[in-house]
């Protein structure tokens, strides 16, 4: 695949391939060249490409619903805080914990 080297990495800069497989297929597509998965892995790595994880999307967000909070509830309060007729604490989201903890 050396000589194909920088043709197959400007393609995978501009189409992301979803897996190894489906890199595995546009390799042999564009060069003719069939790989392991373990060889197109490595070679993807020595591209400098990595697997990402996948994140969530929370699926019953309501969207008018989070835009009237900001507008109305939120912006208002926060520039009451600017002012100086408010005071504003943030509270970071909480998450139980399987383990000792000291409060101090």
């Amino acid at each position: 695949m050396s000589p194909h080297r920088t043709t197959i990495e400007e393609y995978f800069r501009e189409h992301l391939p979803a897996s190894v497989k489906e890199a595995m297929a546009k390799i042999e597509e564009q060069t003719g060249i069939k790989r392991s998965e373990n060889r197109v892995r490595e070679f993807l790595k020595s591209i400098g490409m990595a697997p990402r994880k996948v994140g969530m999307i929370p699926a019953k967000a309501d969207h008018e619903k989070q835009e009237s909070f900001l507008k109305e509830d939120l912006e208002p309060r926060l520039e009451e805080a600017r002012v100086g007729q408010r005071v504003v604490f943030f509270v970071d989201a909480a998450h139980f914990v399987l383990a000792p903890f000291l409060g101090i």
